[in-house]
Formats: C-alpha cells, structure tokens, sequence
C-alpha cells in the first residue's frame, strides 16, 4: 500500500494506571509522552506494515505536554524517496506537542548505540542511589531489570494506554506494543535510582525483532552524558533489551530531564 499521507483524531486521555499513579507528580495532570507517541503506531503500521516491529525505527521529540481532553491531530507524511515519513500530533489549538521520524531498516544512527555491560539485579534489596549528577557518572553501568511478559499484560496495555483493539496486540498471541518498549528506560532508571520526577524529552528507537507476549524481557543501560540546559539537569543513556534466546530486540537512545 502506497500511503504518502495519512491522519488520525484522539481525544488524549489518562491510562488506568496514570489515574492512580502518584510515583512522577508531573505526570498526575499529563498524559505520559510514550502513550501519546503511541496513537501514531496504527498510521505507521499502515504505512510501512507489521515489518516495521521487526526492523524499523522510529525518532520522537516532545516540545509541548499533553493534558487529558486535549484533542489531538496524529499526520504522517512520506518526507523522501527512501520511504522515510515525518510524524507530527498538534492539538486543538494547533499548537505542536510531538514531532518525529520513522522508517524502516536500520536508521542512520542506530551504529552510534552503545552496548551496554551486563550486570545482573541478583539481590533486588539493593539501595537506589538518589538521581544527582555525580551519582550518575559514578554509575555509568546500570543493573539489569527482567520482566516476564504475558497476553494479558500485553491486551492490558493496548488498551488501557493505546485504546487499541488490533488484533496484532489484542489476540491469543499479542505482540507487545512498540509504546511499551518505548517506556522501558525510565522504567529501567527508576529501577536503580531513585527519581521522583522526570520529563522525558526525547527518544530514538531501533527495533531488531517483534516480540510475542511471553517472552522475558531483560534490560540494561549504560550512560551516555549528564548535562544542564536552560536550568534543567538532563541524563542521556542507552538501553538495549533481549528475549529469552539473548536475541536484541531494541536499542533505545533516552534523553530525560530528572532535576528542574
């Protein structure tokens, strides 16, 4: 299918989880950025087909939040002839809160990634080390976080943070949806600091393999840069995930702000 443009309409809204959540304030009154990238999975799927989960990519920036109600215009539009499409979402009052890239094979910066050492979390009672600066350039390898999907976690997720009915998230075997991949490094920094807020403001993307829900996902990270801007302190790291056969699933580049 030849798709050079397409759009989608969403009213944003709070996953059950967010509604409840008190773990990041800032996100009580905001929809959590990697659910509103989210929304544009089913134009992209459109555009480029289920091997985009297998080995594609995808770059996003976030440049203004989304609230709850907000009424969101999701484009997609062919920007080359490599097939590569530009990926804007405005609200209602136009106003842009999301724009990136996605396309398929291995993108131009996906040989940048670094592989990060493996250091496995034997004992799960270890302190978390407060999130500040020297913290983390003392920690530049970050311990491992394991977790073992299920169908039901997997069609939870599609629906509660996507209200996505696809059958390729949704049936028997689900696949596990790229916005949950997508939320794996502020999961994995929370899991060896302590953060009580973050922001997350930008993120590249390599998938190397779909994966059906029931395989264990492990993950692990290893720093890039921490460094300040306009007030805000910002940790830049990389994060690779692998299944059960200790095959890559994806690398995932994470720019997060965790001190305003």
């Amino acid at each position: 299918m030849d798709i050079n443009r397409n759009e989608l309409n969403v009213e944003a809204f709070l996953s059950n989880a967010d509604k409840v959540n008190t773990r990041n304030p800032l996100h009580s009154a905001l929809v959590t950025g990697v659910d509103v990238w989210g929304w544009s999975v089913p134009l992209v799927l459109d555009a480029l087909g289920d091997e985009w989960l297998d080995i594609g990519w995808a770059e996003f920036s976030f440049k203004k939040p989304t609230h709850p109600g907000n009424q969101m215009k999701i484009v997609l539009e062919k920007c080359n002839s490599n097939g590569e499409f530009d990926l804007t979402i405005v609200n209602q009052e136009n106003i842009t809160c999301v724009i990136g890239k996605v396309g398929l094979g291995k993108a131009v910066w996906s040989d940048d990634f670094s592989v990060p050492d493996l250091i496995k979390s034997d004992n799960l009672d270890f302190e978390k080390l407060e999130i500040t600066h020297d913290n983390l350039i003392a920690n530049p390898d970050w311990r491992t976080k394991t977790l073992s999907t299920n169908p039901t976690m997997a069609r939870d997720f599609s629906w509660s943070h996507q209200q996505n009915s696809d059958a390729l998230f949704g049936d028997d075997v689900p696949k596990l949806h790229p916005a949950w991949i997508a939320a794996w490094p502020e999961d994995l920094m929370r899991h060896n600091f302590s953060v009580p807020y973050s922001v997350h403001t930008r993120s590249q993307l390599q998938f190397l393999k779909s994966v059906d829900a029931g395989t264990t996902i492990t993950g692990r990270a290893h720093l890039l840069d921490v460094y300040e801007r306009k007030g805000n302190e910002y940790v830049n790291f990389d994060v690779l995930l692998q299944d059960d056969f200790e095959d890559h699933v994806a690398m995932l580049r994470h720019w997060t702000i965790f001190k305003m």
